[in-house]
């Protein structure tokens, strides 16, 4: 059995044959695993630290926004997914590791692969075969999927929104253009979650790492001396503005890209926020939206694809 990995910046997106699951990437080294552990937080001992994954524990907190902080962890990050997938370690043969588009194509690439091959967790020894897919392409699998399109000359650009980047993957006749694609930098929703930890300091007096913001806007709400903040108002205004800004930004970097092909697809976890009234009004009839659960396109795509190549090869021997 393979298990699906996006590597992203602000949570992994998870899925095997089973389950489909996420958790945030931030990690913490315990101040004090013995309690923690008397108290059920499950404890990783990794490359000399004990650390705990997506807890609201006491203790430094470990994140940084670039693919060196994932390389370097991605071991224990594995680990804690194998954990939440309910599937033995020894039963899963194969890692699909989705990463940035740009980190697939230098040689982080096969320095994550071999990272990943053969690493210790707990003192427990992992071996697995690996490969790494470009995010983005995952999205465009998923929606040939979803949508169907019928004509098979169509042209378009997958816009997967991420934490800390957008990703634009060119595809012609159907099929994905690698040479055509780029990765934007600091374009993604990490541009809200900085608005809203702004506003946040405004409104409540409160520093917080960028990590713990983002788990406030996913959640709607603060917990603070004891009392509960519907921040609603707040996360909705930092979304209409990055939106409103996003869209500005695009436009003027490709218009000229967008208007000569048949069709727009947004994906990731960012596509969430996206609506189509935000989109500018000459693309909206060429926009489709991913509709389920775009933060899992990814992963959802590429085992989709290898699925119905492994059920083609099984019917041509039989």
């Amino acid at each position: 059995m393979n298990l699906y990995i996006d590597l992203a910046y602000s949570a992994l997106k998870c899925k095997t044959l089973h389950s489909e699951f996420s958790f945030p990437n931030e990690i913490r080294i315990a101040a004090d695993p013995t309690s923690l552990q008397m108290d059920g937080v499950p404890i990783y001992d990794f490359e000399g630290n004990k650390l705990v994954i997506g807890e609201p524990v006491t203790g430094q907190t470990l994140h940084q926004r670039d693919f060196g902080f994932l390389m370097l962890y991605a071991p224990v990050l594995v680990a804690h997914a194998i954990r939440l997938s309910n599937v033995h370690y020894s039963s899963i043969t194969g890692l699909k590791i989705v990463i940035p588009f740009e980190n697939c194509k230098n040689g982080d690439r096969a320095r994550l692969i071999e990272r990943l091959s053969c690493f210790v967790v707990d003192g427990r020894e992992y071996r697995y075969e690996v490969d790494c897919l470009p995010q983005g392409v995952g999205v465009f699998l998923e929606y040939l999927h979803e949508a169907k399109p019928q004509d098979k000359t169509e042209s378009g650009y997958v816009l997967d929104f991420g934490y800390n980047t957008v990703l634009l993957v060119k595809y012609e006749d159907l099929k994905p253009r690698h040479a055509d694609s780029e990765q934007l930098d600091q374009y993604g929703i990490s541009r809200v979650v900085a608005r809203l930890g702004k506003e946040l300091h405004k409104r409540f007096q409160l520093h917080m790492p960028l990590i713990e913001v983002n788990g406030i806007f996913r959640n709607r709400y603060l917990d603070d001396c004891g009392e509960r903040h519907d921040i609603s108002d707040l996360c909705d205004k930092a979304v209409n503005e990055y939106v409103a800004q996003i869209f500005l930004e695009l436009m003027d970097k490709n218009a000229e890209k967008f208007r000569r092909v048949n069709k727009i697809i947004i994906g990731g976890g960012g596509a969430y926020y996206i609506t189509p009234a935000a989109i500018p009004e000459m693309l909206r009839k060429m926009v489709h939206i991913m509709p389920n659960q775009p933060e899992f396109a990814n992963v959802r795509g590429f085992m989709r694809i290898e699925e119905e190549a492994a059920n083609k090869t099984a019917m041509q021997s039989a």
